[in-house]
């Protein structure tokens, strides 16, 4: 199904140390405004999820449109301009007479020739950091993009029409949407292949009763360490900013659903679907094959799903260095054996100038 995109929240707020605050105390009120966490996982985790969802329109708001490049560097001189050419439009459609036609004409002029002015302006500047010596390729390229969207746009890459699965082409924005379920669908929801055999012949190991315990606070601690900022969310629209600098009080919440979730042997329905996105490749756009689909899961469940990792590598690490003729052991044992019979040469550095090459 196709999920509408939700307005993003501006979580770069969230590195003052009073806004963090806020936000902590935000949240703890809504949660407890609503009962408080009660009944079950999914009823907790709704109730907990409006909660972070309101503190954040609350005290973050909504990431303001950010302008263009060439636009920021010359703000100081067209803002004003183009103030007085809304005055101008306002006094306009107010009185509608032929010197309020002409003032607003001539403002008009004046702004598009500023305009062009500016922009003229951050080209030079932009061509002339390319120039220099020191810029790497990536900040040149970025350049060249920039310089692409300037002179056409930002021109979305999605194509009104796809190719079905016999060729033909698809005959309305419902028909791409369900051509793009069953793309995904065929291409992510591959049953695996494995011989029940030879799962049974594999030996046995003790059971760990240490995987029956609930998710303690030093392992949520240790996941939310590990959290990486700057991501994108999923269909519930939490970001990793909010959880990491949501407050000991928001960590207990989750902490609580966490382990409401592993008493009743099932994970929430936001924490197990995912939003897919389709990235564009190289060749024919209408063709699905020609796009690459990247999940985004909720930031909540991906903390939940590392330390169930966590668990299970430990007990990876303990298997594989339980078992010397293992491929990974084999594979160490070779680079080692190589590294020790050959002999490290030094190579002499050839110079030319003052650069060693």
């Amino acid at each position: 199904r196709q999920v509408p995109r939700p307005r993003p929240i501006a979580v770069e707020s969230l590195g003052r140390s009073d806004i963090r605050e806020v936000f902590a105390r935000e949240i703890s009120g809504v949660v407890q405004k609503k009962g408080g966490l009660r009944d079950s996982a999914e009823s907790q985790w709704t109730v907990l999820r409006d909660g972070i969802g309101q503190a954040s329109r609350t005290v973050l708001g909504t990431r303001k449109r950010k302008q263009p490049d060439w636009f920021i560097s010359s703000a100081a001189t067209l803002e004003p301009l183009i103030a007085r050419k809304n005055l101008a439009h306002d006094q306009l459609l107010q009185k509608g007479t032929s010197e309020c036609r002409r003032l607003f004409r001539s403002e008009q002029r004046v702004v598009a020739a500023a305009v062009r002015r500016a922009k003229a302006e951050w080209v030079e500047m932009l061509s002339t950091r390319m120039e220099r010596p020191d810029t790497n390729s990536a900040e040149k390229w970025q350049a060249v993009r920039k310089l692409q969207q300037l002179s056409c746009g930002r021109q979305s890459m999605r194509t009104s029409v796809i190719y079905n699965e016999d060729g033909s082409v698809t005959d309305g924005p419902q028909s791409v949407r369900d051509r793009w379920v069953r793309h995904f669908e065929g291409v992510l929801n591959v049953r695996s292949q494995f011989c029940p055999a030879v799962v049974g012949d594999l030996p046995q190991r003790p059971e760990y009763t240490d995987l029956d315990e609930p998710p303690s606070a030093p392992e949520l601690d240790k996941a939310l360490r590990r959290l990486t900022v700057g991501k994108a969310g999923g269909h519930s629209g939490i970001l990793p900013e909010m959880i990491v600098h949501g407050g000991q009080e928001l960590h207990q919440h989750l902490l609580h659903v966490m382990r409401s979730v592993w008493s009743e042997g099932c994970a929430v329905g936001d924490w197990r679907d995912a939003v897919v996105v389709p990235i564009p490749k190289k060749g024919d756009l209408r063709c699905c094959d020609n796009w690459r689909g990247i999940s985004l899961l909720d930031v909540v469940g991906k903390v939940f799903a590392r330390i169930i990792q966590d668990r299970l590598q430990l007990i990876g690490e303990d298997v594989l260095h339980g078992c010397p003729h293992t491929s990974m052991q084999r594979l160490n044992d070779a680079q080692h054996h190589r590294w020790n019979a050959k002999p490290h040469q030094h190579r002499p550095k050839s110079v030319a100038g003052n650069r060693i090459i």
